[in-house]
């Protein structure tokens, strides 16, 4: 135990101390402050600083006046040169008299460019001074005689740039802003009234007055009147300044230093004022004349004396002011001096009362941590140090109370906490810990706490420290067996000792609730996907036989219509109109699956929002007419584009559209868009308001619900499933949208889509059907039409189709060789007469381009010149008007005949591969049949056809195998796949197929014709392909 500290001896200080101690803090820093603040920060911070930045401002204003003094006689020489030019012109005076007046002025500049070379820089008078200099060299060299050049009078700007110099000279030396008023009014005057005063007599003098008044010129008189008022002004303005210098000073011999020059200057410069007006009475008479001169000298001259005068008396009350200043400053110093000393006494008498307090407080507590807590510290104290002491007994106390309180929290905690030193020995381990792992405290107590928890060899090596964050390992119960553990350590740092405290927890129970809740997760799992299977499996067998249906009704239309039974046609057309009303509801039902179990896939596209809306308009128009209601639409046409899946919003929008229209006869049914921006976004708007029925509150609560409409008796009379404004909002939200509706009964409704402009962008592809093309034979030969006319092409491709051909139109002739390279036709026709580039130089490029050269080409044209299209090369030769069956006649010479390879349908479903043989077959195509895809492989073996349709979802080998097992050889991988399926794909269906087929096609969503176009498109492309492959060999 260290030995007890002892309070240092009071000594002299006694006094001080036995004051200090018997006042209360409060008292104590009063008094330090008003002894020791007062005179430190008035005297020293306010007084010392301020009386210092006083003496600089004083000291810079004396600069600006000592530089005035040169400028001053400098401004006088100008004034008198000005008025000497004026009467030298008026040969008044001798040329003599300038040069003297002049030799003044270079003497008074050469004193100023002194004093600026000593002060200049101090003031930044630098820049004003050499604008100075260049006048007064200009001015210096021209001739009195001689006039300015451009109309300049170099002593006029001479005058200008010396006041504006002076006036620099004012600011820079703080003489305008000086903060006393009587210096501050006596600045003003000097620096600018009363130069302007001087330079408005000189002016007034250099008018020529007699002169303007013997011719009495008007506007020499207006000049005048205006000089004599701006003189008039300046003399008030200076008189009433002075003045108030005057009444402000404190300076008792100011006011008779000046009352008797500025009542010479006033009196003098009043009769200046009178002598003009003399002259201008009395037309510029002599004596008049002379008068003026003479009373404007004495102006100019009580002026320049009261400038004297008053600078003088500014530079005393400067100095007089530095000197006060100074005086001032000592006396503070003094003081503060003598109050230092009073402070520094008391502080140390303070500092030896506080020291033996803490001294005493020191010894209690190194007791108290020996551990002896008997006994309170007691001290002759009475103020807020003995209120410190009675504290610390409190704390002491409290310590006591608090260990064992925190004592019984760690014995009765629910979670074992234990201790450990830096080297993962256990310090402490309570009752919790102890029915965890089964030891007594006393038995592990020194351990290693790898004795419990095998993993932390120590908790600072092995990172078991993460600041109360949990984590799980084992820990090892008595008998050996381990358990899964809950375990947060804490680092706690005591001095230089570092404790590990550990919380922790037996999680077996959790454990196992964790295990039973991953089985049923991945029994949900499980199910989902059965669901998802179940759902893929309905879309195929529901979507078969319906495409069946569709394709025969389709069929069988065209045979009634064909074979003249058109009475069964509207049957047909029911049958059809039937089939594809079941399909959309079979289609609606399973969206709103694939949306609940996140299937459905976004397909986004940029497109036109007018097209769009023109688009739907033009469909749902007969729908809207059916209840003799008017389609109202108003979309701007610079509404621009959106990007977002066009199928969903087309059909959101038409589901819309159609509510509308069931709900309301022979009314009013609007759909206006617009673009807004709210929250950084574009939106675009589609607003959808009817005259209908209109609905209740509780029937908007049921609006979007499934399966489910307003109520049971619009059901029955308007009939439908409930499901287009379900799915409408099931789009609108994929979509990051929605869509809200206002109703009041018997007033209509009206429904707000809202959705982003550019929808976020997803990984997924729509599939896209093409259109139908002309209804010609597969493998038809081509003719390219290479004509002018427009009505010669049309007639030209109407023969050319009913006999058989593929015929393809150009308008000109560099068209025509762009079609020619592209399509490598079977024949062209060509007329010979078009402009720009005529039938001759076409037949020369064909015959000309290897691509080109072996392609048949039939000129057709008005002048008969068949030698010279046969030396071209020209197959044959036409003279307009053509004769049909000679046209025929050539052509069929060059038709190709059909190939023999078929066309393979690998489908499962017997009736649906019936309908698509007879579809094929119809149109000229041969056809061979395969059950799955075993047999689909054994049928290409045997005749590699030219076109595979190929359903998905088949027993034995699928689709998606028969894909890859067809692309694995290198002689199949050029014949053209379309998938023909009732499975909804998904996006990994999508990628599966991606690179193997070249088409597909949802089952029931397509016409025949579509179909038939598909089959056409490819087999053409096949067949190129074929022809490429042959001319390159």
């Amino acid at each position: 135990m260290s030995a007890v500290k002892h309070a240092p001896p009071a000594g002299p200080f006694t006094p001080a101390i036995w004051l200090m101690n018997r006042l209360r803090f409060p008292f104590k820093f009063l008094l330090i402050t008003l002894l020791f603040l007062l005179p430190l920060a008035l005297v020293m911070a306010l007084l010392v600083l301020q009386i210092n930045a006083n003496v600089q401002v004083a000291e810079r204003e004396l600069l600006g006046t000592a530089y005035l003094r040169p400028a001053r006689n400098l401004l006088q020489d100008a004034l008198v040169n000005q008025i000497l030019a004026q009467d030298f012109q008026n040969g008044r005076v001798a040329g003599d008299e300038i040069a003297r007046t002049r030799a003044r002025m270079d003497a008074a500049f050469n004193a100023l460019a002194e004093w600026d070379r000593r002060i200049g820089s101090q003031l930044g008078t630098r820049s004003d001074f050499e604008t100075l200099n260049a006048d007064w060299q200009k001015l210096k060299s021209q001739p009195p005689d001689q006039p300015s050049a451009g109309g300049e009078d170099l002593n006029v700007k001479l005058i200008a740039d010396l006041r504006a110099l002076m006036a620099s000279v004012g600011n820079t030396s703080n003489l305008i802003l000086d903060p006393r008023l009587d210096s501050n009014y006596l600045a003003d005057l000097l620096v600018l009234e009363i130069p302007e005063g001087l330079a408005l007599q000189a002016e007034t003098l250099a008018l020529g007055i007699p002169n303007l008044a013997q011719e009495y010129s008007t506007a020499g008189l207006a000049r005048t009147s205006t000089v004599i008022g701006q003189l008039q002004s300046n003399l008030d303005v200076t008189q009433g300044g002075l003045r108030a210098a005057l009444q402000n000073t404190a300076a008792p011999d100011m006011s008779p230093a000046l009352d008797d020059p500025l009542a010479a200057a006033k009196s003098a410069t009043d009769e200046f004022l009178n002598s003009v007006g003399r002259v201008w009475n009395t037309q510029g008479a002599e004596a008049e004349a002379v008068a003026l001169r003479a009373s404007g000298g004495s102006a100019l001259q009580a002026n320049f004396r009261l400038w004297d005068l008053g600078i003088a008396q500014l530079d005393r009350l400067l100095q007089t002011r530095i000197a006060s200043l100074n005086q001032q400053k000592s006396l503070a110093l003094a003081t503060t001096a003598v109050v230092l000393l009073v402070v520094a006494y008391l502080w140390i008498a303070f500092y030896l009362a506080v020291m033996r307090t803490v001294t005493n407080l020191e010894a209690a507590s190194q007791r108290m941590v020996s551990g002896d807590m008997s006994g309170d510290l007691q001290l002759d104290n009475r103020d807020e140090l003995g209120q410190i002491v009675a504290a610390f007994n409190q704390i002491a106390s409290a310590l006591v109370s608090s260990s064992a309180y925190r004592q019984a929290v760690v014995d009765n905690a629910a979670d074992g906490i234990l201790t450990t030193d830096r080297e993962g020995r256990l310090v402490s381990f309570n009752p919790a810990a102890e029915r965890i792992f089964g030891y007594a405290a006393s038995e592990v107590i020194g351990q290693k706490i790898t004795l419990l928890v095998p993993t932390a060899a120590n908790f600072a090596r092995n990172g078991f420290a993460m600041g109360n964050q949990r984590r799980e390992t084992e820990g090892r119960h008595r008998d050996g067996s381990l358990f899964p553990l809950d375990l947060a350590v804490t680092e706690t740092r005591l001095g230089d000792q570092t404790l590990f405290s550990g919380l922790m927890r037996d999680i077996t129970e959790e454990k196992q609730a964790e295990h039973q809740l991953q089985q049923a997760k991945q029994a949900a799992d499980a199910a989902n996907q059965a669901k998802s299977a179940f759902l893929a499996n309905m879309s195929h067998e529901l979507r078969t036989p319906l495409n069946a249906i569709i394709g025969y009704s389709e069929m069988l239309q065209e045979e009634a219509e064909d074979t003249g039974q058109a009475s069964f046609v509207p049957d047909l057309e029911k049958i059809n109109a039937a089939g594809k009303h079941l399909l959309g509801l079979i289609n609606a039902v399973l969206d709103l699956s694939k949306i609940e179990a996140g299937k459905m896939d976004l397909y986004l596209e940029t497109f036109s929002v007018p097209n769009l809306v023109a688009d739907v308009a033009g469909v749902i128009q007969p729908l809207i007419a059916k209840n003799s209601n008017t389609l109202r639409v108003r979309c701007p046409e610079d509404i621009g584009m959106m990007r977002a899946d066009l199928t969903k919003v087309r059909q959101s929008i038409f589901n819309l559209l159609s509510n509308a229209s069931k709900f309301t006869e022979q009314g009013v049914i609007s759909l206006d868009v617009e673009r807004t921006r709210a929250d950084e976004t574009e939106w675009m708007i589609f607003r959808v308001s009817d005259t209908g029925i209109g609905m209740t509150p509780e029937q908007l609560g049921k609006l979007f619900q499934e399966f489910s409409q307003a109520d049971a008796s619009t059901s029955r009379k308007y009939g439908g499933t409930g499901l287009g404004l379900a799915l409408t909002r099931r789009f609108c939200r994929m979509m990051g949208g929605d869509i809200t509706v206002e109703s009041e009964p018997g007033k209509g409704s009206t429904f707000t889509m809202r959705l982003p402009e550019q929808v976020a962008e997803q990984q997924a592809e729509a599939v896209s059907i093409p259109p139908a093309v002309e209804s010609v034979p597969a493998g038809a030969s081509r003719v390219l039409v290479i004509d002018d006319e427009p009505t010669a092409r049309d007639l030209m491709q109407r023969l050319l189709t009913s006999h058989g051909f593929n015929a393809t139109t150009a308008a000109n002739g560099a068209d025509g060789l762009d079609l020619a390279k592209q399509l490598h036709p079977d024949v062209i026709t060509l007329d010979v007469m078009m402009p720009g580039m005529d039938g001759w130089t076409v037949l020369t490029a064909l015959k000309q381009d290897p691509a080109t050269v072996d392609i048949p080409v039939i000129m057709v044209s008005i002048v008969d010149e068949k030698n010279l299209g046969y030396a071209l090369g020209a197959a044959d030769y036409l003279t307009k008007p053509v004769e049909r069956e000679r046209l025929v006649a050539i052509l069929n010479r060059y038709r190709r005949e059909p190939g023999q390879r078929p066309v393979l349908i690998v489908e499962d479903d017997a009736a649906t591969r019936e309908m698509l043989r007879r579809t094929v077959e119809r149109e000229g195509w041969q056809v061979a049949e395969a059950e799955n895809g075993i047999v689909g492989l054994q049928e290409v073996a045997k005749n590699p056809p030219m076109l595979i349709l190929l359903d998905l979802m088949m027993p034995e080998m699928d689709g998606f195998e028969f894909v890859v097992e067809l692309r694995k050889n290198p002689a199949w991988k050029s014949i053209p796949v379309v998938v023909v399926t009732a499975k909804d794909l998904t996006q990994q269906d999508r990628q599966r197929l991606t690179g193997y087929v070249d088409q597909l096609i949802q089952k029931g969503a397509y016409s025949r014709d579509e179909l038939v176009a598909e089959i056409r498109k490819l087999t053409q492309g096949e067949k190129q392909n074929v022809e490429d492959t042959a001319r390159r060999r």
